[in-house]
C-alpha cells in the first residue's frame, strides 16, 4: 500500500471530536523505513541503495562497524545471470537457511538442505560451488553514514574470513561493536 492510497479527513463527527486524541500505540509499531543496503556489483563497485536511489561509491574500500548480524546464514538463488545496473530480487531465497521464505517467486525445494540448487557443484558458471549462495547478513554503521545503519550480505567466499575475525575478537575479548573494519574485495575474483 502506498501513502497515496491513504486518505483521511479532519472533518470528524461530533462524537469523535472530544475523544481525547490519538491513543493507539500499535498501528505503526514495528514498521520502520527500509534500511540502506550496501553491496558490491559484478562490475566490482561498492554501491549503497537508500530510498530507491543507488549511489556508486568511488572507493575500493568501505569502512564501518558491524553492529549486529543474523543468527543464521541466509540463502539466495537467481535463475538468470546478473545484469549490471539491475536490482533483481532472488528467484528463491531463505531467511533462515532452512526453508524458502514466504512469498518466494520460484521456490526450488521445500527444504534447503535437500535442494539441488544448494548442492556443491551446482553453480552454473564455475561448477564448483552452489547455485544457491550462502550469505551472512550484517548491520553496519558506515563511516560515511554514521547517522544510518545499512545492511550488507557478506557473500559465500568471505564467510571463512568473517569466522576468523569473530574468533580473534572473541579470544581477545574485544566487543565487535568497538572495531572499525575496512571492507574490500579482490577485483580479480569472479
Amino acid at each position: 500500500m502506498s501513502q497515496e492510497m491513504i486518505t483521511y479527513s479532519n472533518n470528524l463527527p461530533d462524537f469523535l471530536k472530544d475523544a481525547g486524541g490519538y491513543r493507539d500505540e500499535g498501528l505503526g509499531a514495528g514498521i520502520t523505513p527500509k534500511a540502506p543496503k550496501l553491496a558490491v556489483t559484478t562490475a566490482k563497485q561498492w554501491t549503497i541503495t537508500d530510498n530507491g536511489q543507488t549511489l556508486i561509491l568511488p572507493t575500493p574500500t568501505v569502512k564501518g562497524v558491524i553492529i549486529a548480524s543474523s543468527q543464521t546464514l541466509t540463502k539466495a538463488w537467481y535463475e538468470k545471470a546478473y545484469v549490471p545496473g539491475t536490482n533483481a530480487a532472488p528467484d528463491c531465497f531463505s531467511n533462515d537457511g532452512k526453508v524458502p521464505a514466504p512469498g518466494v517467486a520460484k521456490p526450488q525445494c521445500g527444504n534447503c538442505a535437500m535442494c539441488p540448487k544448494n548442492a556443491f557443484g551446482s553453480h552454473p558458471v564455475t561448477g564448483r560451488g552452489k547455485a544457491c549462495g550462502d550469505r551472512k547478513m550484517v548491520v553496519v554503521a558506515l563511516e560515511t553514514m554514521p547517522d544510518k545503519l545499512a545492511t550488507f550480505n557478506i557473500p559465500t567466499m568471505s564467510l571463512n574470513g568473517l569466522r576468523d575475525i569473530d574468533g580473534k575478537l572473541r579470544s581477545a575479548n574485544i566487543p565487535l561493536q568497538s572495531v572499525m573494519m575496512e571492507f574490500s574485495f579482490d577485483p580479480g575474483v569472479v
